[in-house]
């Protein structure tokens, strides 16, 4: 068991021991007058002080098992392992003109690989995955507005020009489909006619899908699949199949995790949005034509977490005695929403126990048990006796020889579960239709078990705070006890951005990241819907009437560094470059970054001189020869960089150059 010393229950020393013993001589012996060193009884003095002090030393040392008993009493616990939790998108073998769902729970994979078990995740929600509703298909051409194409594409009589003839940069198509798509994946089969002395690349022709962004509240490139529609993205050197709009073909895409519905022309819909770009020596000397257009359904997206489902786990059997315990086979155990179940059978008959939080309120008629999460032990009431000597029996006690099973329950959680992109590919149970499925993000929010130092430190904050969000501090401190949440910032709706409903604030949201082992995308910084959803629904409970929270992402100014380093003889410049570019991206991280190691303040500035010194400060490194900063919005070189004002710094490209100093 370990054991802690950071709070002594006795503080005496050695000395304070032996002073206070002189001292009590007068009073028990006065005869006794040489109280020098030579004494003899001043060295049994000497002696017992020391044995003493040893006890007290056993007696400081408090077992963390205890602190954890005290913090109960207070109902403060650990926090267990945390699921990470992905996006998955399940792909069809074929289009279907029908609906299929895919049931909740549903165990997709990792691959399992002969050093490591593959990673399961288990689906929030059943998904179904529903032929699109194609209701609006614009053309907008430059200098002439939009055009409704609806009746060409759907009649398939007609081959109209999309574009300006010849194409202005700005044309596009806009092609609207009813509700919300985002995670979905489609086959857009395009009837086109060949063009004549067209001078395009039809591995790079000069046209750019997108999708309406909810989080950049801009147009974004939409991610284009292989022909296989599998789910991988194509690679860039596979050819357009419609050879730039130049023949009829199938384009697959995925439509991101932010889309949102956007109004294009009085419609609402999901749009994706076809724009002719100009490229240097390409471009169509007429517009290409379109006859058709059909949609359908290839895949879709659901939020899934890092759980392995168990289900009818035999605990053992009841000996009648009050607070029995069992350990569950898998540890840890995630909450939920719905209390744990236990079935205890005898006799043909089954008795169902339910799961609270604590006995204090049980009677000895009352079912109930608890369950410790980070262990998976499942206990049963426990029979007290009062101070006045009455006896009472916390819970009922399943009858002697009944068999005991835990009706299901969930297990997994920690930062293992945070995966990369594509890492979840396999399926666990095979289901009709259903051909492959795969991540787009990384998976994030997996934390492991909260450490004791942790809870004792977050124990003092609880006892001191409100539940109620009244201030910014509140908002923020609520968003980030919220699974997966990393960096929280509250702030007032800026006055310029439109009509301000009064009593309306905007909580800006990181959401949990990897380490800076992993370097972030643009899109991995952004909160997924399930994890505003998860925030939004924490903060209601808790605001005051009439506040309105609008949510949204924290802006990043993203840096590029360049670094000239000298390190000392026979240190490898090649692990010297790799060291300096992770403490870099270290020191950098918006989430444990930052000289403390808790993120940089919103708003936050980096200057040249700040990397220098941090790089110098390493034991690999001589000198710091140069450091360049460069602002992705600007190009050129700066000595110093200043987030947004509620934004944070992120690191994106980085280099390192490491030579050997000579002796």
């Amino acid at each position: 068991m370990a054991l802690v010393q950071d709070h002594p229950l006795d503080l005496r020393t050695f000395q304070d021991i032996v002073d206070e013993a002189r001292r009590l001589i007068p009073k028990y012996c006065p005869e006794w007058t040489d109280h020098n060193l030579s004494d003899p009884g001043i060295t049994l003095v000497e002696l017992f002080a020391w044995m003493t002090e040893m006890i007290l030393y056993q007696v400081n040392r408090v077992p963390d098992e205890m602190y954890e008993r005290f913090l109960d009493l207070v109902d403060i616990r650990r926090h267990p392992p945390t699921p990470a939790m992905a996006d998955v998108t399940f792909y069809l073998s074929a289009p279907l003109p029908r609906s299929i769902t895919i049931p909740a729970e549903t165990e997709v994979a990792t691959d399992r690989t002969e050093t490591e078990e593959a990673i399961v995740f288990a689906t929030a929600a059943p998904l179904t995955i529903a032929p699109p509703t194609l209701i609006a298909v614009r053309a907008w051409r430059q200098g002439q507005g939009f055009e409704d194409y609806l009746p060409y594409v759907t009649s398939g009589l007609v081959e109209a020009p999309i574009f300006n003839e010849p194409p202005v940069e700005g044309d596009a198509l806009y092609i609207g489909y009813a509700g919300n798509l985002w995670g979905h994946g489609l086959q857009l089969r395009l009837e086109c006619e060949e063009l004549e002395g067209s001078h395009i690349d039809p591995r790079d022709p000069p046209l750019q899908w997108e999708y309406w962004s909810g989080a950049l509240k801009d147009w974004a490139p939409v991610r284009l699949l292989d022909q296989t529609g599998s789910g991988r993205a194509r690679d860039s050197t596979a050819i357009d199949p419609t050879h730039g709009l130049n023949r009829s073909g199938d384009v697959y895409l995925h439509i991101p995790s932010d889309s949102q519905p956007h109004t294009v022309d009085g419609v609402e819909a999901t749009w994706i949005r076809l724009g002719y770009v100009e490229k240097e020596g390409q471009g169509y000397t007429n517009s290409p034509r379109l006859r058709g257009l059909r949609s359908e359904a290839i895949g879709a997206t659901v939020g899934a977490r890092q759980a392995h489902y168990i289900e009818g786990e035999f605990l053992g059997q009841s000996d009648g005695n009050p607070s029995q315990s069992f350990l569950l086979r898998e540890s840890p155990v995630l909450q939920r929403d719905e209390p744990h179940l236990v079935e205890a059978v005898r006799d043909d008959e089954t008795d169902q126990w339910l799961e609270v939080d604590d006995f204090s309120q049980s009677s000895e008629e009352d079912r109930h048990f608890v369950i410790h999460y980070p262990s998976g032990e499942v206990r049963f009431g426990p029979f007290i006796r009062s101070r006045d000597g009455t006896a009472r029996q916390y819970g009922a006690v399943p009858r002697k020889g009944a068999s005991l099973r835990m009706r299901s329950y969930y297990s997994g959680g920690g930062t293992i579960g945070n995966v990369g992109e594509g890492a979840i590919s396999q399926l666990k149970s095979s289901f009709p239709y259903v051909a492959a499925v795969i991540n787009y993000r990384p998976a994030s929010g997996g934390l492991n078990e909260e450490s004791l130092e942790e809870v004792k430190l977050r124990s003092l904050r609880i006892l001191k705070r409100t539940e109620a969000a009244i201030s910014r501090e509140d908002y923020e401190r609520l968003a980030l006890e919220v699974e997966g949440v990393g960096r929280a910032r509250c702030v007032t709706p800026d006055q310029g951005d439109g009509d301000v409903t009064p009593g309306t604030i905007r909580l800006l949201l990181v959401p949990q990241l990897p380490g800076p082992e992993e370097v972030p995308a643009p899109e991995d910084l952004l909160p997924a819907p399930f994890l505003i959803q998860r925030v939004s629904s924490y903060i209601d409970e808790r605001k005051s009437l009439g506040t309105l929270v609008q949510y949204g992402p924290v802006e990043f100014a993203w840096i590029e560094i360049d670094a000239h380093v000298y390190v000392k003889p026979g240190t490898d410049t090649a692990i010297a470059q790799a060291q300096v570019v992770h403490r870099l991206r270290e020191f950098l991280h918006p989430i444990c970054g930052g000289p403390e190691g808790r993120g940089w303040n919103f708003g936050g500035a980096i200057t040249a001189s700040q990397i220098a010194g941090l790089l110098q400060a390493l034991p690999e490194v001589a000198y710091v020869e140069r450091v360049r900063l460069r602002s992705e919005s600007e190009n050129r070189d700066v000595s110093r960089i200043e987030a947004p004002p509620h934004g944070l710094l992120a690191l994106g490209h980085c280099y390192a150059l490491a030579e050997v100093v000579e002796e």
